[in-house]
């Protein structure tokens, strides 16, 4: 049975224009449970969401954790509706599961991971400059041989 929540925004007239996917984490059960979500393209109520959420994790106090609830899972809670893990089960979630819902995230919401977008961008270019560096050093240590 879909939850509620998850058939209100798909039915609602408010939000029939915005993009939207359902997604099913499969979750460990029986401590992690499998979970249904729906998705949202961005709009002003994910944008305030969002502002709240931030604002909830900022007020925590600061450990190694902030900064993955601040730049990850704000964004996936914000444009999710449904079963939406609190920010202790995601921690506990597993990591195929937390791997689909932002790369499903990603693809309705591109806006809110676009940090994401960048980071994989700035791995490439300076895994190819290091490339090509090591090509560099190789070509500038092979002497010649007397002819």
């Amino acid at each position: 049975m879909t939850n509620p929540e998850i058939q209100r925004y798909q039915t609602d007239p408010l939000y029939a224009y915005l993009n939207k996917r359902v997604v099913v984490l499969d979750g460990r059960p029986p401590g992690v449970p499998r979970r249904e979500i729906l998705i949202m393209e961005e709009c002003a109520l994910l944008s305030f969401r969002l502002g709240n959420l931030q604002a909830e994790i900022q007020t925590r106090p600061q450990d190694e954790l902030s900064a993955i609830l601040l730049n990850l899972y704000a964004p996936l809670a914000a444009s999710s509706f449904g079963d939406v893990p609190t920010m202790d089960e995601f921690m506990a979630m597993p990591n195929e599961d937390i791997a689909r819902w932002t790369d499903e995230a990603r693809a309705v919401n591109a806006g809110f991971f676009a940090w994401i977008d960048a980071a994989e961008k700035l791995v490439e270019k300076l895994t190819d400059d290091t490339v090509k560096k090591k090509g560099k050093r190789r070509h500038k240590s092979v002497k010649k041989s007397p002819a």
